[in-house]
């Protein structure tokens, strides 16, 4: 193997397995950048629309905070019970101004505009609510001992509740799925306050920008307040009863469907759950353009680097090939010939030097053995001479003079 390709191959070998280092380390580090970018999106996620649904909670009880500290409102929930049974013109007529001042003061454009419904009532059948036109016309005759939640919000001594999505009960010509704020009033039967919202309206708090990330809301009694489209019931019901499973920052849950990574958050003011998640087939398909970008990397490292390693064993090796060239054309004939060794001022042009030299060397061993041996035969010819006639001395040498030259 020529020592040309002996070097391109051993240093493909060694480029090989950097680049090869370099793709596995580019691709590790882009899959750990966009697993980290998926967890913090999905934690960013979930503390915003945990902190929406609690400022939308808070304009619901602010609703019932307006309504029990209005004098008027408030006394004439204190007052309605007292006319319960009676039927003179004269009470009647008393507790309809007092149903009129409940109306009016819930008819407002605000609560209207933002909320589905809003209903003040008691047991004994007084009922007074935000809408009654159109559509929204309330069932004033509703028997609300059928509420399942009275008893919850007479625990709660005038705290409110969160009621779990449900559909509207009130409703006369329409009935729409709504969940609900509600508290029991204060100081005796005075009735219960319920501030309705359609969840129909709560894709607007819960749904984020990105589509693959999905979302679900458990309130605190477990129920699921809300969940976007897609996720599979399984799913639901297997972080509905592993709720610690959500916990950390990214975490992989599983259903019998898919594998998911989610992020999860609880409010501060009502502790509703708000848990998001993203399928991990969405994260893995980023992961896949981290590897094409990192396999890209190696093959363009790998190529790049093979172009500069032939160039310059193609450097290297040419002044040897020239002093190859030159050492074959070498002869007796020419042993003292110069030498055309490329000025490459390293081991290449030293090694032509010390051939240089050796061929030098030589010729002169030649040159002096040649001598050696024209001086020997010179002497035998002088033997020879003494030997023979000394009439033909003279003769003789003039011969070995010609021969000599």
């Amino acid at each position: 193997m020529k020592f040309r390709t002996k070097l391109i191959f051993g240093f493909s070998i060694v480029i090989f397995f950097i680049s090869a280092i370099l793709g596995v380390v580019s691709y590790n580090f882009n899959s750990r950048r966009l697993s980290e970018k998926a967890a913090q999106s999905l934690k960013f996620y979930s503390r915003q629309t945990a902190a929406n649904v609690d400022f939308t909670v808070d304009s619901m009880k602010h609703v019932t905070d307006y309504i029990l500290s209005d004098p008027d409102m408030l006394n004439a929930m204190k007052t309605l019970p007292k006319y319960y049974g009676s039927s003179t013109y004269s009470k009647t007529i008393e507790r309809n101004e007092l149903l009129d001042t409940l109306n009016s003061g819930i008819s407002m454009y605000y609560i209207n505009s933002n909320f589905y419904r809003v209903i003040i009532f008691n047991e004994f059948g007084d009922v007074a609510s935000s809408t009654n036109t159109g559509s929204k016309i309330t069932n004033k005759a509703r028997n609300t001992t059928t509420i399942d939640w009275l008893d919850s919000a007479a625990r709660r001594h005038g705290k409110p509740i969160l009621v779990a999505p449900h559909m509207d009960g009130w409703g006369i010509r329409e009935s729409e799925e709504v969940f609900s704020l509600a508290r029991k009033v204060q100081g005796g039967d005075f009735g219960y306050i319920e501030v309705q919202y359609a969840t129909e309206e709560l894709k607007d708090i819960f749904e984020v920008p990105d589509s693959d990330i999905k979302v679900v809301a458990f309130l605190p009694c477990g129920h699921v307040l809300y969940r976007s489209e897609g996720l599979p019931d399984e799913l639901v019901r297997y972080i509905k009863k592993h709720p610690a499973v959500t916990k950390m920052d990214s975490i992989t849950v599983s259903s019998d469907a898919s594998m998911w990574t989610s992020a999860s958050e609880v409010s501060g003011n009502y502790g509703i759950r708000v848990v998001a998640l993203e399928e991990k087939t969405e994260i893995v398909a980023g992961m896949k353009d981290a590897l094409m970008i990192a396999l890209g990397m190696a093959v363009g490292c790998f190529v790049i680097s093979m172009g500069v390693v032939i160039f310059i064993a193609s450097k290297l090796s040419r002044p040897l090939t020239a002093l190859k060239d030159q050492m074959e054309n070498t002869g007796i004939e020419n042993l003292d010939a110069e030498l055309k060794v490329p000025a490459t001022d390293d081991e290449v042009q030293a090694v032509g030097i010390a051939y240089q030299n050796l061929m030098r060397r030589l010729n002169e061993s030649i040159v002096k053995e040649k001598r050696m041996s024209l001086l020997q035969l010179q002497a035998q010819f002088d033997t020879l001479q003494a030997q023979v006639n000394p009439h033909f001395r003279d003769y003789e040498k003039i011969s070995v003079n010609r021969i000599l030259l």
